[in-house]
């Protein structure tokens, strides 16, 4: 290759890295431009690489040590620099990140109620609040194994406007309230109220 395209190949090279360098600091580079910034960072490299060959066919041992040390040391500053830049990109991403995550997490929730809402709220059917044993087990310990009382029980509690007056229908049963089936009971009752 000749040598005056070989060091416009790598002064071009060189002032690409520049100039995305230079974007760093003002924007914030996607993955996909730090990937190529290596890119062209291990291109330059090569391209090093290659005038060091070229100047070793024709220069003497005690100017290809000293080539071989500066070729060394530029290598290593522009991956040091590039480095230190993606890390610095990759910080602020993170950052930015957790920001939203941060903000979305404390990001306050109305507590007001609407009267409707609350209406809505307390209009769900009780029996999506019991699961398929629990509704045979109410009905073996609860109603003395009498589907039709059980019903019955249920279908008032659901028509019940308020848990005061859910709790006056529950009141006149007969129900032992340290029995576990009552305390369940009463907890799903107070669930749908709530």
């Amino acid at each position: 290759m000749d040598k005056k395209l070989l060091l416009d190949i790598i002064n071009n090279g060189i002032n690409e890295i520049k100039d995305i360098t230079k974007d760093f600091q003002t924007r914030e580079l996607s993955e996909v431009e730090i990937n190529i910034t290596i890119k062209k960072t291990e291109i330059l490299l090569k391209e090093l690489h290659l005038l060091l060959d070229y100047k070793n066919e024709i220069a003497n041992p005690e100017i290809k040590t000293l080539q071989k040390e500066i070729i060394k040391e530029v290598q290593n500053r522009v991956i040091e620099e590039n480095k230190e830049k993606v890390n610095e990109v990759i910080l602020e991403k993170i950052d930015k990140k957790e920001e939203t995550v941060i903000k979305s997490i404390t990001k306050e929730k109305p507590t007001e109620i609407t009267e409707e809402e609350n209406l809505q709220k307390n209009t769900k059917d009780i029996r999506d609040l019991i699961g398929l044993n629990d509704n045979y087990l109410f009905i073996r310990e609860l109603f003395d194994g009498d589907s039709k009382e059980y019903t019955d029980t249920i279908n008032r509690i659901n028509s019940a406007n308020s848990l005061s007056e859910a709790q006056k229908i529950t009141s006149s049963q007969s129900w032992n309230k340290e029995d576990e089936s009552t305390q369940l009971f009463l907890e799903l009752l107070n669930r749908k109220f709530i």
